[in-house]
């Protein structure tokens, strides 16, 4: 079983691959810069074609139904895609701390 969570992160230009194994499943983290959110469609592809996940899972800065679309497209809904939402009480202090 092979799982793929997909992050934004300010300032990271080029992807950054995590791949964490046990002997029942394997986990793998690919970031994508937060002032390019839609490279997340790419990342999800990248991990279905060459990683061959089962599911992708996106972090709560990629949790809009726009980024979603663009993904579950990329990858033509091959694999359940998920993504991470907040309450509405987290919602200013994660604005702030992204500065969006």
């Amino acid at each position: 079983m092979k799982f793929a969570f997909i992050y934004a992160m300010p300032g990271y230009e080029e992807p950054v691959i995590s791949v964490l194994e046990t002997q029942k499943a394997t986990f793998i983290a690919m970031s994508v810069d937060i002032e390019n959110k839609e490279e997340a469609a790419v990342a999800a592809k990248r991990l279905v074609d060459e990683y061959q996940v089962d599911m992708i899972e996106l972090c709560g800065g990629l949790a809009d139904a726009h980024i979603v679309s663009k993904v579950k497209s990329a990858i033509s809904n091959t694999v359940p895609v998920g993504a991470v939402t907040y309450g509405p009480e987290s919602r200013r202090p994660l604005v702030d701390l992204l500065n969006l």
